[in-house]
């Protein structure tokens, strides 16, 4: 990737080198006197500006050249005066080769040339890719392979019991307006898309990723917990808060699209989604408007956080585990130093691809949540066949979090 700066620097440290300029400069002044110096010649002058002889110089010159001279007979010298102008003259030469340089490197056709190259590469590169990523699943499914089995079991069973919950309850609230089962189904639908996108990371050996993942199925959960710990006005609210997020994203969208190159929104969409914000926050208050508004009731908190909702459901005690997920979301100073993935004791290599490091923490972490998302789920209508799944996933999920402790500490040896 450096292959050009370091032609750019060569070509500037040759024509900056003093031997070469004053070259330049002497062969310029012949032609100027209508002389054109041979190549011999110029090696005569490079070598003696070389060995630093700058005082007086003598060249041995043809025929014609004394000619073109005119040089007298009672000397047969021609005399050369190097002045600043000379030197002005050179940098200016200097400056316009450089800046030709560059057009030539940020030319269309360069950049056309350079993406061919990329793809003629392309197979080579892609193929040795490919291998050592396989490499790397061969080491992770021998080190983790019974943990992320079985963690995928539970997965299955958690997707497979919310399907089944969802078409038997559903039949029973046609016509109905239920909207903690409308609510609770989706989060719990969306809870079981995320957690099968970390299984995948953790697969591939992506700890960061899986664990930033981690952190949306956290707040899935916490959400869940929290609607149907305070029932169908929450719900409804939750549902209804999606059109406050519907307008300013909105805004935001029209703020920016020019610059983007896309279409604004027509006006007449535009003033319905106000309308549709504006009503809302006329029926719940001004801090309906706030980012988790549809909680602001419950709680009794005007601008609450989504550590406040963690505490009303007793998860405040996953805070830690949450700000460590929140370092493979942000970019603060910490994130790019402390990384899961690297090797135990070696902190300073730094995972720029997958790795069989760190995986324990968020395939434990999703083993957990997913199972208690899904409970929230089910006992919103509890029964034998649901309480006794709960029981068995939650033999599970221990089984999960005995496979990942054994994985990591094989790490550790």
């Amino acid at each position: 990737m450096e292959t050009l700066q370091k032609e750019l620097e060569e070509i500037v440290q040759q024509l900056f080198e003093p031997q070469e300029a004053l070259l330049w400069i002497v062969v310029n002044r012949f032609k100027q006197s209508g002389v054109e110096l041979t190549e011999g010649q110029k090696s005569v002058i490079r070598k003696r500006f070389a060995d630093g002889d700058f005082e007086s110089l003598k060249i041995e010159l043809t025929e014609e050249q004394e000619v073109h001279l005119k040089l007298g007979s009672d000397t047969g010298e021609f005399i050369l005066h190097l002045g600043d102008e000379d030197v002005d003259e050179y940098l200016n030469i200097v400056s316009k080769a450089i800046e030709r340089v560059f057009e030539e490197f940020h030319s269309e056709d360069f950049s056309h040339e350079m993406l061919e190259t990329f793809k003629d590469l392309a197979p080579e590169n892609l193929s040795d890719d490919a291998h050592r990523n396989q490499a790397y699943q061969r080491i992770i499914q021998k080190k983790w392979g019974k943990a992320l089995t079985l963690l995928e079991i539970l997965l299955s069973v958690c997707l497979e019991a919310g399907t089944s919950f969802n078409e038997s309850y559903h039949q029973q609230v046609v016509g109905e307006i239920d909207f903690v089962f409308e609510a609770l189904v989706r989060i719990h639908a969306r809870g079981c898309q995320v957690a099968a996108e970390i299984l995948v990371l953790l697969r591939h050996g992506f700890a960061e990723g899986a664990y930033s993942r981690w952190r949306t199925l956290h707040e899935l959960n916490v959400t869940a917990n929290f609607i149907a710990k305070h029932g169908a006005k929450v719900a409804e609210r939750y549902l209804l808060h999606r059109h406050i997020t519907d307008f300013k994203d909105a805004k935001s969208y029209q703020e920016h699209c020019f610059k983007l190159g896309w279409e604004p929104i027509p006006v007449m969409e535009l003033d319905e989604l106000r309308r549709v914000h504006d009503d809302l926050l006329n029926i719940y208050g001004k801090s309906f408007g706030n980012r988790i508004g549809w909680a602001v009731e419950a709680l009794g908190i005007e601008n609450p956080n989504f550590s406040e909702i963690e505490k009303h459901v007793d998860l405040e005690h996953t805070r830690p585990f949450y700000n460590l997920a929140n370092l493979n979301v942000h970019a603060n100073s910490k994130s790019i130093q402390y990384r899961l993935s690297s090797p135990p004791g070696e902190e300073t290599v730094l995972p720029a691809g997958p790795s069989h490091f760190g995986l324990d923490e968020p395939g434990q972490a999703t083993a957990w949540t997913i199972n208690q998302l899904t409970g929230a789920l089910l006992l919103l209508k509890p029964n034998l066949d649901r309480l006794a799944f709960l029981n068995t996933t939650i033999l599970l999920v221990r089984e999960i979090y005995l496979a990942f402790n054994s994985a990591a500490q094989l790490e550790d040896q």
